[in-house]
């Protein structure tokens, strides 16, 4: 990603622009995290021979661990929130934790990411977005989940 925002800082501005905000790469790492479980769980069902009698199981243990992982419903008060580097809030511990949130939450000091500059805002309110996105679609993906499987 890194190398990317420098290509495009000089190449594209307009979309360096809106690839450079924190909204937009804290949804990049997100969906890279989640959606992974979905490639692990699709790839569960083409395997040659599937047991149906254990897809339930499988399942609602990818449902779990969505929900522990991205629907944990930490009470964030930004108001009374721990800041880092340039008093930006600090990112929660969402995700697996050799994941791309964790890669994220590692790489991002302050408004720089692997020495890219980004577009943040000190009052959180990017970050609250970022995480309503997180919450919304974590959701909705669990409850898809059910309705076809469980």
């Amino acid at each position: 990603m890194d190398a990317l925002l420098v290509a495009l800082e000089k190449e594209r501005k307009d979309l360096y622009d809106f690839l450079s905000t924190f909204e937009c790469l804290y949804a990049m790492h997100f969906l890279a995290d989640i959606l992974q479980k979905v490639t692990d769980l699709s790839l569960r069902f083409q395997k040659d021979y599937v047991d149906v009698t254990t897809i339930h199981g499988i399942v609602t243990s990818t449902i779990l661990c969505i929900k522990d992982e991205y629907l944990d419903e930490r009470v964030i008060d930004l108001n009374a929130a721990q800041r880092g580097i340039g008093g930006y809030p600090i990112m929660p511990d969402h995700g697996a934790s050799n994941g791309y949130m964790h890669a994220l939450r590692t790489s991002l000091k302050g408004d720089m990411f692997f020495g890219q500059k980004i577009t943040r805002d000190v009052e959180g309110v990017d970050f609250h977005k970022a995480l309503d996105f997180q919450f919304k679609y974590a959701k909705k993906l669990c409850e898809c989940l059910e309705k076809c499987f469980v």
